[in-house]
């Protein structure tokens, strides 16, 4: 006979680890059906990919229950998908938009830019090109006026192997510190904590929660808390307790933000 403890147990460490995706789903099929990503910061997109890389690797100093471990993995999984495809939308709507400006040229100067752009277009691949030849290829991606809005999804892959392998590196020399493995606790919560703050950003910037799932931020809650609970109730580690607490604060922000800007319709 199953032991209602240990089912309860499955079932809440299921939830552990997809339910942290799900509220994400209903934000990622609305940009597949309006063909526009532009609700949606990526970046909330790079803090989730960076906390729970870091994640991965304070396991491996300080180990903890494997449910938060596959949580990292799947997390990981949904946010590249999610990054793909506001990038494919970015450049779909980028091109939409600069065939519709020569389509409506008249007296031959929508040639001309036709002629302007695939010169530009040329120009810019060759750029690429020899950038890929060279041993420093990877220095754009690290420039503060364009990090994290690139238009190819390679640059996209090509940061994230470069942070990864960089802090592996540091990780197999100073792992075996204590000091350093509460050190990469901290900043997995700590990023992980903030990762609605871009959002929220984006939305004050604009005055408006246009093009934001409210359904993605209702899931945002609903899991914070639960994972908030949860962090409680099995003892994980202060970092994870404390970052929960704020991730529901950052929660509410955003729901209020819903009501303070009621004449721009969101998605749900």
């Amino acid at each position: 006979m199953v032991d209602l403890g240990d089912f309860v147990g499955f079932i809440a460490a299921a939830f552990m680890i997809f339910g942290g995706v799900l509220p994400y789903v209903p934000q990622y099929l609305a940009i597949k059906q309006t063909r526009n990503a532009s609700g949606f910061s990526t970046f909330v997109s790079l803090i989730l990919i960076l906390a729970n890389i870091v994640r991965l690797y304070f396991w491996l100093g300080k180990r903890f229950e494997m449910a938060l471990v596959y949580q990292s993995v799947v997390m990981l999984v949904a946010q590249l998908m999610m990054l793909e495809l506001c990038v494919s939308m970015r450049s779909s709507s980028s091109s939409s938009l600069a065939f519709d400006d020569l389509a409506t040229g008249s007296n031959g100067s929508g040639v001309a830019a036709l002629g302007a752009s695939l010169s530009s277009s040329a120009l810019s691949s060759a750029r690429r090109s020899n950038a890929n030849k060279s041993p420093f290829a990877i220095a754009h991606l690290f420039d503060p006026a364009t990090f994290w809005q690139w238009s190819n999804f390679q640059d996209y892959t090509m940061f994230l192997v470069v942070f990864t392998a960089a802090l592996g590196v540091v990780s197999v020399m100073l792992i075996q510190q204590n000091w350093f493995v509460e050190l990469l606790g901290v900043a997995s919560v700590a990023l992980e904590a903030s990762l609605a703050i871009p959002q929220f950003l984006k939305n004050w910037r604009t005055k408006s929660t246009a093009g934001m799932s409210n359904a993605m931020v209702l899931g945002w809650l609903a899991g914070d808390v639960f994972k908030t609970i949860y962090f409680v109730t099995r003892h994980s580690p202060l970092q994870f307790i404390c970052c929960g607490i704020v991730q529901v604060l950052v929660d509410l922000a955003i729901l209020a933000q819903v009501f303070l800007y009621p004449s721009n319709k969101s998605l749900s």
